[in-house]
């Protein structure tokens, strides 16, 4: 049997909300949170309401990881939001991120990536975390929760 999928009720949910939700919570049974993409900034204050009721009452939330698997604006501007907004209520240990090497990236992206290689630094450093760069291969155990890199951009030439 399968168990009880949570879903939340947001019922002052702007229309554009759907669009903004390329995010994943997962609780782990020590009460943090993984996150697997978070978003773009609007998704922000609903990531953040999610989980702070599934915290017990005057605590902080733990997040153990943050995943964000590309760098695009719907996938990660969500932590960066949280990390302006809600840094004071919230810890996270590390934030994982699926980056091809700068030296892939043509000079038409190259400073987009590199504004979101500081962005995601700076929140990174905001929330206490570490920053590391995942690589195909590479596993990362949390909890009784085992998280493997299947590929990253390097992969594809």
């Amino acid at each position: 049997m399968l168990p009880e999928v949570s879903v939340p009720e947001f019922p002052d949910k702007p229309e554009d909300l759907a669009g903004a939700m390329n995010a994943y919570v997962v609780q782990l049974a020590d009460g943090r949170f993984v996150l697997m993409d978070t978003g773009t900034e609007a998704a922000a204050p609903y990531l953040y309401q999610y989980m702070k009721e599934r915290t017990p009452a005057g605590e902080k939330i733990r997040i153990a990881a943050a995943f964000i698997s590309h760098p695009h604006v719907d996938h990660m501007d969500g932590l960066k939001a949280m990390a302006e907004k809600y840094r004071r209520e919230m810890e996270c240990e590390a934030v994982y991120i699926n980056y091809g090497a700068f030296s892939m990236q043509s000079r038409y992206v190259e400073s987009t990536f590199r504004g979101h290689w500081d962005s995601m630094t700076a929140a990174a450093r905001f929330l206490g975390a570490e920053l590391y760069v995942l690589r195909t291969g590479q596993r990362v155990e949390i909890a009784n929760a085992v998280f493997e890199g299947l590929w990253c951009p390097e992969d594809f030439g």
